[in-house]
């Protein structure tokens, strides 16, 4: 009982002494609209119901990334009302920033965002198509 106890006071004390550096990702940002649709019209993976679905709700999806935590949620909901993802930088370059993000301490996986500008997408490969997002600028969101 004793060993449980102290590999948990263990592991508490590493997950509240890890660093929250800022990366290049720091911030809030938007699904854009316009620019997913135009990639993703010319698409012939995408069923008419998927268009549809993302039709209705591009342009309202926000993802944060503050220190190593990240969350989504949509424009009707408080950030912090969602739990947050931990993530770490796994490779950082001119072109993409892949991140491993972990849900729980079993699990975990890696996402490439590939920067478009000031704005970075989401290769959704299932589907065939790119998201991108964009950074909210001198925009308050309800915290």
């Amino acid at each position: 009982m004793r060993n449980i106890i102290l590999i948990c006071l263990f592991f508490s004390a590493v997950a509240c002494t890890g660093e929250s550096k800022k990366t290049a990702l720091e911030g809030v940002w938007v699904s854009d609209r316009a620019l997913t649709v135009s990639h993703f019209r010319e698409n012939d993976n995408l069923t008419e119901k998927h268009r549809k679905f993302l039709l209705d709700h591009l342009g309202k999806m926000r993802v944060s990334f503050r220190g190593n935590q990240s969350r989504v949620f949509f424009e009707d909901i408080k950030e912090s009302e969602v739990e947050a993802i931990q993530f770490e930088v796994v490779v950082s370059n001119q072109d993409y920033i892949d991140l491993k993000m972990s849900q729980s301490f079993f699990e975990s996986n890696t996402v490439r965002h590939h920067w478009a500008g000031d704005c970075y997408y989401l290769n959704i490969e299932a589907y065939g198509y790119k998201e991108y997002f964009c950074p909210i600028n001198n925009q308050k969101l309800k915290k």
